[in-house]
């Protein structure tokens, strides 16, 4: 005698979620790659080019007394950026 505690649709289901997270780290792996051998700035930058709240206390600024937080990037060594892209 069998037990129900399984369901058709459980196998179904189990085989979606694994797909789904295929596509979702394949997505993520293509979309880390166009980092590649690009220049990071030391500091993470939003669409809006505030720097967000996201470092340890051991990182400079903080470590310093001053953090970077929230703060609005305007130019880089004197040079107006415009966009997120021109401080990358």
């Amino acid at each position: 005698m069998k037990h129900p505690t399984t369901t058709p649709t459980a196998p179904l289901a189990a085989r979606l979620l694994c797909w789904l997270l295929v596509v979702v780290g394949a997505a993520a792996l293509g979309d880390a790659r166009q980092w590649l051998g690009t220049t990071f700035p030391g500091f993470f930058l939003m669409p809006n080019r505030v720097v967000p709240s996201a470092g340890l206390p051991g990182w400079a600024g903080g470590r310093d007394g001053r953090p970077v937080y929230h703060h609005v990037l305007l130019a880089i060594d004197d040079v107006p950026v415009a966009s997120t892209a021109d401080a990358y």
